[in-house]
């Protein structure tokens, strides 16, 4: 476990937007790997996907300035 995973396993006990934001970062994670190993996706698709991504990137920014008052 890396330190930064050890951070927020510890913090998450503690802090219950950080594990939420975990838990819908994952799940998000998820979705994005099912859906692009579909190999073709419809635009609607393509732009859920772009959506999603966006998503991601926001809670793992929210996660980090979490991780960044507890550093």
């Amino acid at each position: 476990m890396s330190e930064r995973e050890s951070l927020i396993h510890s913090i998450s006990k503690t802090n219950p937007e950080l594990s939420r934001l975990v838990v819908e970062h994952r799940s998000l994670d998820s979705n994005l790997m099912q859906l692009q190993s579909q190999g073709w996706l419809t635009p609607q698709e393509r732009d859920r996907v772009k959506q999603m991504k966006r998503l991601k990137l926001m809670r793992r920014d929210c996660i980090e300035e979490i991780l960044d008052r507890y550093r």
